[in-house]
């Protein structure tokens, strides 16, 4: 019988989190972006101990393995990518000056052995007078998450003053027994789960990131969930899901994991009429989620549309498809 770990940083939840790694690098070429596509202009490294986390410029045409990570802001960042600051931050930052989750992410990447982490705080401009960098690097998503070897999902907190790696909401009742609470979370959820979304499953941006992703270890309040293009699985002692190719018309529009997997699986074979269909699923979902600037609401999917419209071969106009813009309108 598998023991469920009861801290997300424990050897167990690693040895699974490297073995889903390892078979998915082994056996699901279709996880491996094989595209020439854009490398981020920044990445952190962050692969020893021995040396502190530093920011370097990355080569256009580098393809380097890194993670990327998707929290949530939570207001003002005390550190970050400023003009004034990227000398400093390129020589050394300090481990004290890390937020506890960013830390986190550091701990989890030198665990799977991933020199390098992707950080939008802290690998793109921020500041009012540094907008233009902002939007260039913001239509580039689709590239940054969906070229990332893996993507770390904090789902469980909702700013970076709050760890991951803390015990998840268990109760131990003995040395023997380890208990969870059942509150159903990520790729058990649906759309009737009441307190069912994570902090992080609220916001916008972290919707595209997270589909945008071929990989994506999710941090939950229960659990460690793992998702990739050809498999949902969480931590030992929960069941593993596999979802196969099939027709958006059967969708089951309760769960919130399929579409994913669907979008994942199917949009590079759909005909465009399909195509369409499951952007308004993306869509649909996507018009729930919270943003802090309203004024993001089209930039915030931009990841996602350029995914769309390399596969449909459409031109986008703010929201709708050209060659589909009857249905879009009637919709």
């Amino acid at each position: 019988m598998d023991i469920l770990p009861a801290r997300p940083a424990s050897d167990e939840s690693f040895d699974f989190l490297k073995s889903q790694l390892n078979e998915c690098v082994r056996q699901h070429p279709e996880c491996t972006n094989r595209e020439e596509s854009r490398a981020p202009k920044r990445l952190l490294y962050v692969g020893s101990i021995d040396e502190p986390p530093h920011l370097l410029r990355s080569d256009s045409h580098s393809r380097k393995r890194y993670a990327a990570l998707s929290y949530c802001w939570g207001g003002d960042q005390a550190l970050k990518l400023t003009k004034h600051t990227e000398k400093a931050l390129s020589n050394s930052i300090s481990w004290d000056d890390l937020p506890v989750l960013l830390r986190d992410a550091i701990v989890v990447c030198r665990r799977l052995q991933i020199d390098y982490l992707w950080i939008d705080s802290l690998c793109i401009t921020q500041g009012d007078d540094e907008r233009e960098e902002w939007r260039n690097e913001a239509v580039h998503m689709a590239d940054i998450y969906g070229n990332a070897f893996v993507t770390l999902f904090s789902a469980s907190c909702s700013s970076p003053r709050e760890s991951f790696l803390q015990p998840c909401n268990t109760i131990v009742t003995n040395d023997i027994l380890v208990a969870r609470r059942s509150h159903p979370k990520g790729l058990h959820t649906n759309i009737h789960s009441e307190n069912s979304l994570d902090p992080l499953e609220e916001r916008a941006w972290a919707f595209q990131e997270f589909h945008l992703s071929p990989r994506v270890i999710a941090y939950t309040s229960n659990e460690i969930q793992w998702h990739c293009q050809r498999l949902n699985a969480c931590e030992p002692g929960c069941a593993e899901t596999v979802f196969e190719t099939v027709s958006i018309q059967e969708y089951d529009d309760e769960n919130r994991m399929f579409l994913r997997n669907h979008l994942a699986l199917t949009a590079q074979t759909l005909d465009t009429t399909e195509l369409f269909r499951m952007w308004h699923r993306l869509v649909e979902r996507y018009s729930k989620c919270q943003l802090t600037f309203p004024g993001d609401r089209l930039v915030a999917l931009a990841g996602l549309t350029s995914k769309f419209h390399s596969r449909s071969k459409s031109e986008y106009i703010a929201g709708l498809w050209k060659d589909n813009l009857i249905e879009d309108l009637l919709w």
